[in-house]
């Protein structure tokens, strides 16, 4: 089917503001629902910045109004660290009770669907109190740092010829509004592997759909990035867990059923 032909002199609105857009990636949007978080409130901001970045990420990252500078972005990444922390502090706890508590991490434990005892279950509150405080600091803190460092590779990985035309406070606005889909970590058991997956998709998306790469560089640029993090992040997650419980043990303590003795 032959292309139909434009005429020199009809201006289409479209297609003239994508051409504005390739040519200018530092051009300023009408503004994020963050960046309006003084007229919608905070919280209403963070959640509506959220199902965007899972629902219209592109148009999401085109609205952003200030891509020179990081401080909005920073804040955003500081409350979805927030929410990461509160999704990991009740999966340990969770886990805590369910698994550690049905299994009790020794080959005597049972699977949970084949508990038929009501499990005995003692919690030291304080020492759980201390843990979840510093998970929340430690999310917090690592979202922001994991953020600086997936920045940092990314610009690193980009073409030297690309990477001219694309300055690090934009890629940076970028990457701090996918991390949007951990809104999905408050779902139970599977959220975190969900947010995680979602992220991969928009970190590769970034780079087609926004700073207008390659379909090449782009896929590459944003797979490699997301696995260095990832594994970087999950060391640091693993050292600490181990360090904390060979300091603390676990604040969940589980007495088995007693086991009754048939007569001889």
């Amino acid at each position: 089917m032959p292309k139909a032909h434009i005429p020199a002199d009809v201006d289409i609105a479209a297609l003239k503001k994508k051409v504005v857009q390739q040519g200018n990636l530092m051009q300023a949007g009408a503004g994020t629902p963050w960046e309006d978080r003084g007229s919608l409130g905070i919280v209403k901001a963070f959640f509506v910045t959220c199902f965007k970045a899972l629902t219209a990420p592109g148009q999401l990252w085109e609205q952003i109004r200030r891509p020179e500078t990081t401080s909005d972005a920073t804040m955003f990444a500081i409350w979805c660290g927030v929410v990461g922390g509160i999704s990991w502090v009740v999966h340990s706890l969770a886990w805590d009770l369910v698994y550690n508590g049905y299994g009790n991490g020794t080959s005597d434990g049972v699977p949970p669907l084949l508990v038929k005892d009501a499990p005995n279950y003692t919690v030291d509150w304080q020492t759980w109190a201390m843990g979840s405080a510093l998970q929340m600091v430690c999310a917090v803190l690592g979202t922001v740092l994991l953020l600086r460092l997936a920045n940092l590779i990314y610009q690193k990985l980009l073409p030297h010829g690309i990477a001219t035309r694309i300055p690090p406070a934009l890629s940076y606005n970028i990457l701090a509004y996918a991390l949007g889909v951990v809104i999905l970590a408050l779902i139970p058991c599977f959220g975190w592997a969900l947010a995680l997956v979602w992220l991969l998709g928009l970190m590769i998306l970034a780079g087609t759909r926004r700073l207008h790469l390659g379909a090449g560089t782009g896929i590459i640029s944003g797979i490699l990035t997301f696995l260095v993090v990832v594994v970087f992040g999950f060391l640091i997650y693993f050292t600490g867990a181990f360090g904390w419980s060979a300091v603390t043990s676990t604040a969940v303590a589980y007495t088995p059923p007693i086991k009754s003795v048939p007569a001889p």
